[in-house]
């Protein structure tokens, strides 16, 4: 089999409104409520299955399960099939979390907002698992800004692929967002700027909701955490095209910063990438290797082993002046307006941002791969990538 891998597209531009709906009590409930979500090993032996997976999916939001079919070409039948076969193992204890969070949200009707999906990647594209992508787009109703805002604190943040870079441009909401609140963390006057205390910003940013704060929680470490695991030489100076690899968190944020000013694309990966997926060599590139946690913390809490940090409502308080909850109540929209929306012609949510071949993706395997390279090359084709055999 051929193939073609592509620089990772861009995440989307800005866009100034967001969608809101109720968690549903939907058919499926009852099964939900059947579920042990404390022990991991009565989970596994019990409702580790596609049935109670698409129960899990079926009590989101039916306007975001619209947003996500029209977007994504997924339903809950297909989101849960998904779920089960994904590469990249799901850690039992983020998946029982989960059901848990939803299950208590349905029975409640608790409203959430989430971002126009078209403004979203495919799941696969930046994401190890649909739920983690999922969870990742919910964000607090009171506190949302522009398609930005905070998340649940006790509902587990989705894991990103960490052998892809992931990019954001200058018309980006991230990026406008992270512009509004990197000043907040300086020292007045400060000349070069000084920062505030990395587990300040650390607490501050894990409050967030989407993509890049996952990524700015890997490349904010200490410094003997820094180190370099591409197939590419490592660079430490602000240059286009090669893995740069920050001597400190201050440093990284000063880059970030140029880039911001600049209006410079910039990617964050944080684990080892292949030559095939390295980023364009116009954007600026970080990395920080996967020196956060040991092998068994990933296995045992995966995206969890964040709240090792205590991060709480009550512990933001004194960091409001650093970007952390505000005292305000973002854009809130009872009703969605899907005026525009023509649900009989399917969006496809790939922009060719990337020049070259932005739309190619690896499909593994060979010619004989049989009945699993045929499966995945048929996910592709079904979220609207371009495939060569």
């Amino acid at each position: 089999m051929r193939s073609f891998w592509p620089s990772l597209c861009l995440a989307a531009p800005f866009v100034s409104a967001h969608w809101c709906g109720q968690f549903q009590q939907s058919s499926l409930l009852f099964l939900l409520d059947a579920v042990d979500v404390q022990d991991p090993l009565t989970f596994v032996a019990q409702h580790d299955s596609p049935l109670h997976y698409e129960a899990l999916f079926s009590v989101l939001p039916k306007e975001l399960l619209k947003e996500i079919h029209f977007a994504w070409n997924l339903n809950p039948h297909s989101l849960s099939k998904s779920l089960c076969s994904s590469a990249y193992p799901t850690p039992t204890v983020f998946i029982q979390r989960t059901m848990q969070w939803y299950r208590n949200a349905a029975h409640a009707q608790r409203q959430i907002c989430w971002p126009k999906l078209e403004m979203v990647e495919h799941p696969s594209v930046q994401h190890k698992d649909v739920l983690g992508a999922i969870n990742n787009l919910i964000f607090d109703p009171l506190l949302v800004e522009n398609d930005m805002g905070l998340r649940h604190l006790d509902l587990p943040p989705g894991d990103l692929r960490s052998d892809v870079p992931i990019c954001f441009g200058p018309e980006n909401n991230a990026t406008k967002w992270l512009e509004h609140r990197i000043p907040l963390w300086r020292a007045y006057r400060s000349d070069p700027p000084l920062y505030v205390d990395l587990s300040d910003i650390r607490r501050v940013v894990n409050t967030w909701g989407g993509v890049l704060p996952r990524l700015l929680l890997g490349m904010l470490k200490d410094t003997d955490q820094y180190h370099c695991d591409q197939r590419a030489r490592c660079v430490r100076n602000y240059v286009p095209g090669e893995p740069i690899l920050p001597r400190s968190y201050s440093v990284f944020l000063d880059f970030i910063w140029k880039a911001i000013e600049k209006k410079h694309v910039f990617c964050i990966s944080l684990g080892k990438v292949s030559r095939n997926r390295q980023a364009n060599p116009n954007h600026y590139w970080f990395v920080s290797g996967e020196g956060q946690l040991t092998e068994k913390e990933r296995h045992l809490y995966g995206s969890l082993a964040e709240w090792k940090e205590d991060v709480v409502a009550a512990a933001m308080e004194p960091q409001i002046a650093f970007g952390g909850p505000q005292s305000y109540h973002g854009r809130f929209d009872e009703g969605n307006d899907y005026s525009n929306r023509r649900w009989d012609e399917p969006f496809r949510f790939l922009q060719d941002n990337v020049p070259g071949r932005s739309r190619w993706v690896l499909v593994g395997g060979s010619s004989q791969g049989g009945s699993n390279t045929a499966a995945e090359a048929q996910d592709k084709l079904r979220a609207g990538h371009e495939l060569e055999v």
